[in-house]
């Protein structure tokens, strides 16, 4: 899961051993994330009030509070986009998005945004980030009560299938006096007061520096929605019908003025009733090979990821053979590959269960991926 946002504390106790690690550099050059706005790889949170470690946290206290086990294998991807004032700009947001996508992140968490007109380039980095890997993108609404429907406010307002815009309410069910709405453009609320984690050096004013504290706001609902989306996506791949569950999963608010698209409050328990009527895609690998059942109707009728993926080296330098079990329901495979720390992906595709990848340089670390292509035309 990734965090557009002004970093990270890494050493957080409750997040450090949920950090997302770049495999091609650890362990001895470990890169947790990239710090797009002074391009390096520092991700620390350097913000006056740790903004980007509340965020990052609030996923993994829900998983705590509703229970941890949901929450293994979750980690979290910190890519700064943010300075220490808190504040980004366009280009920077859609490098950012662009690294997440890249980088193998199912689900995006934007707690930001900005009043204006809508950018073209905005909505098209989410959509090709639906494209390429189905990723779910959450996006908060904004703080200033206002009817977004009326005040552009972006990249919350985007129409993308796979983008969730949220709202913040209170324990009474109804929207926040601060959460912007709109019916059209607000998807759903969830609440919007939490305790996470705060840098400990910023944990000052409550007199328990545990590295706890209490923010409000829209970005704190936002990464509500985004824990359940990586739930969802382990047994829903297409990002459009996590969307579609996670906004059936709620409970009517009050709309006093204050309309959303769907008037409600978003209930995590819900949810799981919801997800029991599904396999769990994720976890179709066993000793005897791939489940064909995973990829029938109980996974949404979505294909699901190739299982025993091989590399033989063989004798010639310049080349590999990837080979992988089939899978049900498939019409054909898709392969991809670069080099390492590089961010220009090579396509092949072919029908069969193996493909020799030739025009390799020697002695280069290489990323490979496959993936499955349904007869209805989606992608796992």
């Amino acid at each position: 899961m990734s965090y557009i946002d002004s970093g990270v504390d890494r050493c957080h106790h409750l997040l450090n051993d949920d950090m997302w690690c770049d495999c091609t550099a650890c362990p001895t050059n470990a890169t947790h994330g990239y710090n797009i706005s002074y391009d390096n790889l520092n991700t620390d949170d350097d913000t006056q009030n740790g903004h980007g470690t509340h965020v990052s946290g609030i996923v993994k206290s829900y998983f705590d509070f509703y229970n941890p086990a949901l929450g293994q294998g979750v980690e979290i991807m910190p890519v700064k986009a943010m300075d220490s004032l808190g504040l980004g700009n366009l280009y920077d947001i859609v490098c950012a998005t662009l690294y997440a996508v890249e980088n193998g992140a199912d689900v995006i968490n934007m707690s930001f945004g900005y009043r204006g007109d809508s950018t073209k380039i905005l909505y098209d980095v989410i959509e090709y980030a639906k494209n390429q890997n189905e990723i779910v993108v959450v996006a908060s609404v904004g703080n200033d009560n206002k009817d977004n429907d009326l005040y552009g406010h972006y990249p919350s307002n985007h129409s993308n299938s796979n983008l969730i815009a949220v709202g913040s309410d209170s324990m009474d069910l109804e929207l926040n006096y601060y959460s912007s709405f709109g019916a059209n453009t607000v998807d759903i609320c969830s609440d919007g007061i939490l305790e996470s984690s705060i840098p400990m050096d910023l944990d000052i004013y409550d007199g328990c520096q545990d590295g706890f504290g209490y923010m409000t706001g829209t970005s704190m609902s936002a990464p509500q929605l985004s824990a359940a989306a990586a739930i969802s996506k382990q047994y829903i791949n297409q990002a459009s019908s996590v969307k579609n569950i996670l906004l059936q999963s709620g409970d009517p608010i009050q709309v006093i003025n204050k309309p959303t698209v769907t008037n409600k409050s978003f209930n995590f328990q819900t949810l799981i009733a919801q997800l029991g009527q599904y396999e769990l895609c994720q976890g179709c690998c066993n000793p005897n090979g791939c489940d064909p059942a995973c990829a029938g109707p109980m996974c949404g009728d979505d294909c699901i990821y190739p299982c025993d993926i091989t590399i033989d080296l063989g004798t010639d330098p310049n080349k590999v053979q990837i080979s992988w079990s089939p899978v049900y329901g498939v019409q054909k495979y898709q392969i991809r590959y670069r080099r390492a720390l590089t961010t220009s992906w090579s396509n092949l595709v072919t029908t069969s269960t193996s493909k020799t990848i030739s025009g390799l340089i020697q002695n280069k670390v290489y990323d490979y991926r496959v993936r499955s292509q349904c007869t209805d035309g989606t992608w796992s």
